[in-house]
């Protein structure tokens, strides 16, 4: 999981986000053991991810 942060670092973004769906739930665990917290969906806008039901960010700073 390190390796992946790593990249995304350089290109001076201020958070990593991902959707991912509640039936995988070791992957969803994973992403909280590292430090990706849950956004909600309310604070989103529309996204095209019809399968994705959790949506989490990291932040990079």
């Amino acid at each position: 999981m390190d390796v992946p942060l790593v990249v995304v670092q350089p290109i001076s973004s201020r958070e990593l986000f991902l959707g991912s769906s509640t039936k995988l739930g070791n992957a969803v665990h994973l992403y909280e053991s590292v430090g990706f917290v849950h956004v909600p969906l309310s604070d989103l806008g529309p996204l095209p991810y019809r399968r994705a039901d959790v949506y989490m960010k990291y932040p990079l700073h």
